[in-house]
């Protein structure tokens, strides 16, 4: 999902709104994809001619304020239409600030997460704002023509691309016969895997209210905003304590899950936190800065000790997170374990292995999933101003009890924390509080 809320001095024009989305899908290959299905009950993406992929368009018009665009988010992105784009927006109702004379609308897409990531989501939202000014100014059009970008592979071929190893063991599953066997011994492992793992001590201790099986579950957002200035004392804090902003995210995570649940029996447990990694930097050649796709990997392997609230040295900890996070990423770990994977199931049996139902009571305890840190331009002159950007690209029924989202726009870091009704509200708010405080000691230069 991508929020994004914008300011003007005049109202919004909506026809800006759709040419400047045309321009985009001019440009974005993924943004004129459809899912289309081969004979053999394969699918693959379509890319659709523009007058086609124009007709499809998926433009709503809400009468929910702007200022409301909590209590529709999940509602409006949790919808896809059927047979047709991989994305949609729905425009809230304009709303005008008389203490600033701004008009203020918020626009939310919904993306398939195949069609884009966060750090994609974060390209889409410059390039949506730049080309809505250039309308607005009247130095572009939407008839103007635009060069397309070619649909590039699943990032994970790009990665592995040319890697002698990866060549080999391609060549030992084609003509070694060695395919089924791998499949069989993998999927037996997994599955013993799967079962062995502990339960997630919340809910062991807080058994999840019921909900439909196969449903969407509805989701809750908290969201923690800071100024430019907060942003920079927590950037500070974290380079004095030698750790990164999102091995400290990490850590204040963790401990505030470990706050939560209290329990005898959780202090000999490790804690599983689970991470989405950047794959484009893994990628060569990189592909082109503009290209809007989906370039995540996810790494299961972050246990963490219980550690109760008092006497905890947050910053060591933080340290060792960090260290840990890193190691991970220089060591490559997600992009051997997917091609193991990648080349002897299909990705569907491999996401259901992981992603139902059945699964619920071992669901992980926190998903990380930190893009990094943006300038999208200087707004000064524009005439739409973006305020407020609100991204996560939430799975629907991944097992995981809190996820995540952190990223930092034109010097502004934003802090999403998403859970599902399965969780008690009162454990949220204890939660997200637990996480923000710590944050906002950091931000007055506190800790």
């Amino acid at each position: 999902m991508l929020g994004n809320t914008i300011t003007s001095k005049e109202s919004l024009l909506h026809e800006h709104v759709r040419d400047a989305l045309v321009l985009l899908a001019k440009r974005q290959p993924m943004l004129r994809a459809v899912i289309a299905t081969m004979a053999d009950g394969d699918k693959y993406f379509e890319i659709k001619e523009m007058n086609e992929v124009i007709a499809m368009f998926d433009i709503t018009i809400s009468h929910v304020k702007a200022s409301d665009w909590k209590d529709v988010w999940f509602e409006y992105t949790a919808k896809q239409r059927a047979n047709g784009l991989l994305w949609r927006v729905v425009i809230l109702q304009e709303q005008f600030k008389p203490d600033t004379r701004d008009y203020v609308n918020t626009l939310m897409f919904n993306f398939n997460h195949a069609c884009t990531d966060g750090v994609s989501s974060v390209k889409f939202c410059k390039q949506f704002l730049n080309n809505m000014n250039e309308l607005a100014n009247g130095t572009g059009c939407v008839d103007q023509e635009i060069s397309s970008l070619d649909l590039l592979p699943p990032f994970h071929q790009i990665v592995i691309r040319g890697r002698n190893w990866h060549l080999l063991y391609n060549f030992m599953l084609a003509y070694c016969g060695l395919r089924p066997i791998l499949k069989f011994c993998t999927e037996r492992l997994l599955d013993r895997f799967i079962e062995k793992k502990p339960n997630n001590p919340y809910h062991e201790q807080f058994p999840p209210k019921p909900h439909v099986p196969n449903s969407p579950i509805p989701s809750r957002l908290n969201v923690k905003f800071f100024t430019e200035g907060e942003t920079k004392n927590i950037i500070q804090a974290c380079k004095a304590n030698n750790c990164t902003v999102t091995g400290a995210i990490t850590t204040a995570a963790h401990l505030a899950f470990c706050e939560l649940i209290q329990d005898d029996k959780s202090k000999n447990m490790k804690l599983e936190s689970i991470f989405a990694i950047n794959g484009q930097r893994f990628c060569d050649p990189k592909p082109h800065e503009d290209y809007q796709g989906a370039f995540v990997y996810f790494n299961q392997e972050l246990y963490m000790k219980y550690a109760p609230g008092a006497g905890v040295d947050f910053w060591k900890f933080a340290q060792n997170t960090t260290l840990r996070i890193k190691e991970f990423v220089r060591k490559e770990e997600c992009v051997v374990e997917a091609t193991v994977i990648s080349e002897i199931m299909e990705p569907r049996e491999h996401v259901k292995l992981f992603i139902n139902d059945k699964l619920f009571p071992k669901s992980g305890c926190n998903f990380i999933s930190s893009f990094g840190s943006f300038h999208l331009g200087e707004q000064q002159h524009d005439t739409y101003k973006l305020h407020e950007c609100i991204i996560n690209n939430l799975i629907h029924n991944m097992n995981c009890t809190f996820f995540h989202f952190n990223y930092t726009i034109n010097g502004k870091m934003t802090w999403q924390i998403v859970s599902n009704i399965t969780v008690d509200s009162n454990h949220v708010e204890k939660f997200a509080n637990l996480c923000f405080n710590r944050f906002s000691e950091m931000a007055l230069g506190v800790v």
